[in-house]
């Protein structure tokens, strides 16, 4: 299993070290399990965080409301998740998108990072994942 919460832990602490208001984060995942956990552990921690199951209406959130990150997996519904951190990236090109995936290929990271990812974290038990921090 992936030490899920050493890596959110720096990825997310660097992003805005002088920030002092709570992060909101929005999280793109089609499993309901595994977008819980991610989102339990990130509130445990004093994050904000949304869930989204599909790229369309992650699109429509990130329009909506102002986050600090985009934790994003790539085999969603409607709008894949390199598409959708394509348009990320055009909607809101400041605000970092974590690609969190079963997807560990070394073409997929390619993708990833093309796409606009500034980290690309592959979960292969994706559907196992317990976030603590």
């Amino acid at each position: 299993m992936i030490c899920v919460e050493e890596i959110f832990k720096i990825f997310v602490n660097n992003l805005t070290p002088e920030k002092t208001e709570i992060m909101k984060i929005l999280i793109v995942e089609d499993e309901p399990k595994v977008a819980s956990f991610i989102k339990k552990g990130l509130e445990e921690n004093h994050y904000e965080a949304d869930i989204v199951y599909d790229g369309r209406n992650a699109e429509k959130l990130a329009t909506q409301f102002n986050y600090d990150l985009f934790i994003v997996d790539i085999i969603i519904p409607f709008v894949n998740g390199l598409d959708l951190c394509r348009k990320l990236k055009q909607l809101k090109p400041k605000i970092p998108v974590l690609m969190l995936t079963a997807l560990g290929t070394t073409e997929d990271k390619l993708l990833g990072f093309d796409a606009g990812a500034e980290d690309y974290l592959v979960n292969p038990h994706c559907s196992y994942v317990s976030v603590t921090f």
